[in-house]
């Protein structure tokens, strides 16, 4: 009658244990996006108090058109890295 805990605690030393991994994959943060492109060039206050008022009002829609084209490519590779 006293072999019963000795008995127990042997059948529970016959099973197995589970497999060690041999593999363990870590997340690594990367970079969504590999470079920036070029911001374009705006004319600075003082080239554009320089200007008479109909360059004036070119110049500034030509800067804001470059604008818009960066905003776009900007948000698009934005848009990527959140996918």
């Amino acid at each position: 009658m006293r072999s019963w805990p000795i008995l127990l605690l042997l059948a529970g030393c016959n099973g197995t244990l589970p497999p060690v991994p041999k593999e363990v994959l870590i997340p690594v943060p990367v970079p969504c996006v590999e470079s920036l492109p070029e911001r374009p060039p705006f004319m600075t206050d003082a080239e554009l108090s320089k200007l008479e008022d109909f360059a004036f009002v070119i110049e500034l829609r030509r800067d804001q058109l470059a604008l818009r084209g960066f905003v776009a490519t900007q948000d698009v590779l934005l848009q990527a890295c959140l996918k």
